[in-house]
């Protein structure tokens, strides 16, 4: 295409599939630094995206070369912009809101005569404006004068009026709707006072905060509107929400009759803007049955996030982390791929006398589906990611898909409890054990008792299984009174007093299984006397007795520990945890308070590893994890603690140091582990981490303040590598789409 006509002749759906095109016209606005470029030529306009660092000033006859794409209207997407000449500007035409409003002048060079609201100095990275909020016959724009104005003197133009030129874009939400005019001014030149402001706004009388309403005069002109779609959302006197095909819009009304999710609706009532979206105001609202069924979007939170999915009706799924009951809402706290939102069921008004209904019960740490309408706290998909919430229909828009976890803190402390009742059980039985030893032989009782407290208290504070199997030995021997007592404890080794494999052969050798409690053989105890006599019946329930003991201490070890590992280490990276790690740290501050002495603390945080968990996915990033684990303990001395205590932090305990430079010398090879690329799964990642050191007793000489030290030192890294990037790349604003 070769005309700026030839575009404006196709549709959106069209200029989707990137026609290319190749027309002149003079360029009405562009300021370096930004992509925005206005180009018309006799009574046609249009918007075209360009690069930061062209040379095009207004007045210049260009060629613009590049593709068509979709947008409020077909636009360009330039690939190359040749000066030909520098000419006068298109003559520009005066405009009335009306034309701006119904977007007959888009992207054409216009003036206007307007009241100033607002005057303020808007700063987009290297770049400021001037933003105005003008006042027309008929309604409300915005001017955005370029190229270096100031705020030096923005009180003269306040209750001004003033004409000024430029060209016509508009305001647009994550639709591409309409919900305003901007008018970009290529400099200050094009802002003409015609009328000043009757007085400064510094001689103002100063009001009470309750009597400024007084001052309020609105003459709303807006005319009614009627749209129809099928009901996704209806809070009785207040809102509903209308879908029609991928368009959604919510819809002020008092209505309170009753209208259903699903049916096919009409609304009449006024158009505004409310937080960047279009909105349909003090409606009327007609509805009738529809047999056709609702469309249910499943997305993530990043796409609802992106802000294009304002006031639709969406499925989503995550974790389930807290559930509140207010007054007027139920609120459920929700996480899910590094998003946290809530779903809200608004309570019916007090008015309306309906019953409320008890609070959905899903227990915290399930996995649910929640389905509701999509709130944006802005609904403006140019300035990045925005926060979100749900509200729900009903209570049943909660689905529990999975109940939480079995491994938890709460189930691992019953696991412990139960354990410690076991315990106590065993405790009960020795005692009667040591209770009818005492009866038979008084002279032993206090030996007896000895060496039960021993093995008791050997069991209670998991002392090593070691020690606790020679105590049991010792006490058998005892009451047995045999030569030789020892237990042969599977994957464990042999404790206690045994005789060599070769002088075994004129020994009595009595042994007993030592049971587990699935059936299995967990080793045995073994007897050898001497002389070949024979053990009463005494003995044997002795005998037994000790077999159950060295059950429980085996069984009992085994389990402690594996309590001990879950409770002090990161099941993801086998590091320690935050938990063992302020432990360790508390531990270490008292340790060298008392002793005298220096020890180092190292914070490490992964750059930008959300980053890598958007990109690649949460598998590549606990790879990512682990592999950096392996790395940093493979720098590390025997005595260095590593922990994992946050999502993408480590720390690391540098036990006995002499100086900060040993400590800055680990860190150094903590910092040479990144290096090299991670090859995960076929996947290369080029990672980098920030790193920051304390030295105690120097820096800071509790926990707390040393932590708070190393984590300072650490964003201080941090900060200076964000200069440094910033210093690399030039700046970018995509600006304002027509």
């Amino acid at each position: 295409m070769t005309s700026i006509a030839a575009v404006h002749a196709i549709s959106n759906e069209t200029a989707a599939h990137s026609l290319p095109v190749r027309f002149e016209g003079s360029a009405t606005y562009y300021e370096k630094g930004n992509i925005d470029l206005f180009v018309q030529d006799g009574d046609t306009a249009i918007y075209v995206e360009t690069t930061t660092d062209s040379q095009v000033t207004a007045g210049d006859r260009v060629l613009v070369e590049g593709t068509t794409r979709a947008s409020f209207r077909p636009e360009i997407l330039a690939s190359r912009v040749t000066i030909l000449k520098h000419d006068a500007l298109p003559q520009p035409v005066f405009a009335d809101f009306n034309k701006l409003i119904h977007a007959d002048l888009d992207c054409r060079l216009a003036t206007v005569r307007a009241m100033v609201r607002a005057a303020n100095v808007f700063t987009d990275g290297p770049r400021k404006s001037l933003m105005l909020d003008l006042l027309m016959p008929g309604g409300a724009i915005q001017a955005q004068v370029a190229n270096g104005a100031t705020a030096t003197d923005l009180l003269p133009l306040l209750d001004s009026t003033v004409e000024i030129t430029g060209a016509v874009a508009g305001r647009f939400d994550s639709k591409n709707q309409m919900t305003g005019v901007l008018l970009e001014v290529p400099s200050p030149s094009d802002l003409r006072i015609v009328a000043p402001a009757p007085r400064s706004p510094r001689q103002l009388a100063i009001r009470k905060f309750d009597e400024i309403l007084r001052q309020l005069n609105i003459d709303d002109r807006t005319e009614r509107v009627r749209v129809e779609g099928t009901i996704t959302y209806y809070q009785p006197g207040a809102a509903m929400v209308l879908q029609d095909g991928a368009g959604a819009l919510w819809v002020d009304t008092l209505s309170e009759e009753p209208h259903a999710v699903g049916n096919h609706a009409f609304a009449s009532g006024f158009p505004d803007v409310r937080n960047g979206s279009v909105v349909l105001t003090k409606a009327e609202i007609e509805s009738v049955k529809s047999s056709v069924a609702l469309s249910v979007a499943n997305l993530d939170p990043a796409q609802l996030a992106s802000g294009t999915h304002p006031f639709e009706l969406v499925s989503v799924e995550g974790q389930l982390i807290m559930r509140v009951r207010e007054a007027a809402q139920d609120q459920y706290v929700i996480a899910s791929g590094g998003h946290v939102f809530s779903a809200i069921y608004r309570h019916p008004e007090r008015g309306l006398n309906l019953p409320l209904a008890p609070m959905r019960d899903v227990p915290l740490g399930s996995r649910v589906r929640v389905t509701g309408i999509c709130v944006l706290d802005r609904g403006d998909q140019f300035r990045g990611q925005v926060a979100f919430h749900l509200l729900l229909r009903s209570q049943e828009d909660i689905a529990v898909l999975a109940g939480p976890s079995i491994i938890s803190v709460r189930n691992l402390a019953v696991l412990l409890g139960l354990l410690l009742i076991l315990v106590s059980v065993f405790m009960v039985k020795a005692v009667l054990l040591e209770r009818k030893l005492r009866r038979q032989d008084t002279a032993r009782a206090t030996a007896v008792e000895r060496w039960r407290t021993r093995v008791i208290d050997g069991i209670n504070n998991a002392i090593p299984l070691s020690e606790t199997m020679v105590q049991i030995t010792e006490l058998l021997s005892f009451k047995l009174q045999a030569d030789f007592c020892w237990a042969e404890i599977e994957l464990e080794g042999t404790f206690g007093n045994f005789p060599e494999p070769t002088n075994r052969s004129g020994l009595q050798i009595v042994t007993q299984s030592i049971p587990a409690r699935s059936g299995t053989s967990l080793g045995r105890i073994c007897v050898g006397f001497l002389s070949h006599g024979k053990i009463n019946r005494i003995a044997h329930d002795a005998f037994e007795n000790v077999v159950r003991l060295s059950s429980l201490a085996i069984e009992t070890g085994g389990r402690y520990s594996e309590l001990v590992r879950r409770s002090e280490l990161d099941s993801l990276t086998n590091a320690q945890n935050r938990f063992a790690f302020d432990r360790a740290l508390e531990a270490m501050v008292d340790k060298h308070g008392k002793a005298g002495g220096r020890f180092g603390l190292i914070y490490i945080d992964l750059d930008d590893f959300k980053l890598v968990n958007d990109q690649f996915g949460h598998k590549i990033g606990d790879q990512y994890l682990q592999e950096t684990a392996l790395r940093l303990g493979h720098q590390l001395r025997s005595n260095d603690l590593l922990a994992r205590i946050g999502g993408d932090e480590f720390t690391v305990l540098v036990n006995d140091v002499n100086s900060r430079e040993e400590v800055s010398e680990i860190a150094l090879r903590l910092q040479a582990c990144f290096d090299s690329p991670f090859c995960l799964d076929r996947t290369e990642i080029q990672a980098t981490a920030s790193i920051g050191c304390a030295l105690y007793p120097e820096d800071a000489d509790t926990a707390g303040a040393l932590l708070e030290c190393a984590d300072a030192s650490m964003y201080r890294v941090k900060r200076l590598k964000a200069r440094q990037r910033a210093s690399m790349s030039s700046p970018s604003d995509h600006g304002t789409l027509v």
